[in-house]
């Protein structure tokens, strides 16, 4: 059922998608969908949860972290923008941004396991190497913040747009 609702939602939007469409893609009942997950709006809520959880993952693995800060950071980075960028990403990222005036909740749920999650454990380690001497950092969560921020800029919203949708490789990371 989720695999149904994603490919449901991302392909038509939450507006044009349908309990009935999910039911028949999924090869279930109406009534199976209903009872797994109530209403539209939840099973939309599960599917970013798990659709964040999912892409979320490689930034949040405690393997990423390696002796050296430097290489830690551009690993995140690296992995960061591959996530933001990936077709993916951005078409949940579209649906999301779409429905969250009418559903805030939905826009809660995957703010909380999207950026929030990655957010937090950067911050976590950025926290970490400054107890360590490496960094000299007052506030580890802005700057987990501004991390993220300058990775994504302009070349994430033209992505979203899709007007230039490729991924930034002209010494992105050199500095």
């Amino acid at each position: 059922i989720l695999t149904a609702g994603t490919e449901a939602f991302l392909e038509l939007g939450f507006g044009a998608a349908s309990m009935d469409g999910v039911a028949q893609r999924a090869a279930v009942s109406k009534a199976t969908v209903y009872k797994n997950f109530g209403s539209k709006e939840k099973l939309f809520g599960a599917i970013v949860e798990a659709r964040c959880q999912a892409l979320m993952s490689p930034l949040l693995t405690p393997e990423i972290r390696s002796n050296e800060l430097e290489a830690t950071l551009r690993a995140i980075a690296d992995r960061f923008v591959d996530l933001i960028m990936d077709a993916s990403t951005l078409a949940l990222y579209r649906v999301v941004i779409a429905e969250a005036p009418r559903f805030p909740e939905l826009a809660r749920v995957f703010y909380e396991n999207g950026p929030e999650r990655a957010i937090g454990n950067l911050a976590d380690y950025l926290a970490e190497e400054t107890a360590r001497g490496h960094l000299e950092i007052s506030d580890s969560a802005g700057a987990a913040e501004q991390f993220f921020s300058l990775l994504s800029g302009y070349v994430h919203v033209r992505a979203l747009l899709g007007i230039g949708a490729c991924r930034p490789t002209s010494g992105l990371y050199d500095h």
